[in-house]
């Protein structure tokens, strides 16, 4: 198969820590070529993790930087990379991992040919053997003294960080609508997902999210999911649910992968199932822990 520079960009992308694995048929080169022109697909295998100036990626790139500078905004308008903004500074660009990232970005930008492609990639890209092989969080060793007080951080600190904000953005659930534009999406509302600090920003920005919420509302909100998580996980441990099911029924995630979403629904029927045959029904009060989790997915 030829070498283009599609090819380079899944392999710049590959690297990064959300990965981009490779496909027998050249599938993600073709989710490519639907997000990238060829000239912005060469311009961002320069890109790193690391904020860089438009002048630096334009010498990497053997781009004049007035040219790179009109590229890399394009390219950030589009969803491809990130920008980074400080006041009194240039704009700095860096690259972005497809996942959670690009794709997420796109949620205005689907069409029935990118969802189709994406629903036969998304498969391997998520593919447990994979991540179990290289998981994108682990430990690596620095050969060095490191500070062994890692706590963990209770909902009760996640409600302290979100209180701290003091703006919110709500934008479309691109699970949902890739969903509902391939014929089997859900009756949830489309505008689920709740972001703030820099990706707020974004979204914002590229005209992807409204910010509708008042910093209150959205408090509420999260508070409201957190409770829900907290009595969701009393019943898990009290009925056998699995984490992995929890994990796929919990309204406190957003992007959910509504793909995933039938896995959870059939686990829960079985045990449903299994607790007739065993003559152990929930009792009421175990009913009303469950109700507002699967009210969320309707299972």
């Amino acid at each position: 198969m030829e070498n283009t520079v599609y090819h380079e960009l899944a392999k710049h992308l590959d690297r990064l820590p959300g990965g981009f694995p490779p496909t027998p048929d050249g599938l993600e080169l073709r989710i490519l070529r639907r997000l990238f022109t060829e000239p912005e697909a060469r311009l961002a295998c320069h890109l790193a993790l690391i904020p860089e100036r438009a002048q630096v990626l334009a010498y990497r790139g053997g781009l004049v930087r007035d040219t790179a500078a009109v590229m890399l905004k394009a390219m950030w308008q589009k969803g491809l990379i990130l920008k980074q903004e400080s006041k009194g500074k240039p704009l700095r660009y860096m690259a972005c991992q497809f996942v959670v990232g690009i794709w997420e970005f796109q949620v205005n930008r689907l069409d029935p040919g990118l969802v189709a492609d994406m629903a036969a990639y998304i498969p391997l890209l998520f593919n447990a053997d994979g991540w179990r092989r290289a998981p994108q969080m682990r430990t690596i060793p620095v050969n060095r003294s490191i500070n062994p007080k890692l706590p963990v951080m209770p909902h009760e600190a996640a409600a302290a960080l979100i209180r701290s904000k003091d703006h919110f953005v709500i934008s479309p659930c691109i699970c949902r609508k890739e969903r509902r534009m391939a014929g089997h999406g859900c009756d949830g509302p489309l505008e689920a997902c709740i972001s703030f600090g820099d990706a707020g920003s974004y979204f914002i920005q590229s005209g992807i999210g409204q910010g509708l919420l008042s910093p209150a509302a959205a408090r509420n909100t999260f508070g409201r999911r957190l409770e829900v998580e907290t009595r969701s996980h009393h019943w898990r441990q009290q009925r056998g649910v699995s984490e992995r099911a929890l994990r796929l029924l919990r309204p406190a995630r957003t992007g959910l992968a509504c793909q995933e979403v039938g896995d959870a629904r059939r686990e829960v029927r079985q045990l449903r199932l299994n607790a007739q045959h065993q003559r152990v029904l929930p009792d009421r009060e175990d009913l009303e822990h469950l109700r507002p989790v699967l009210a969320v997915h309707a299972v």
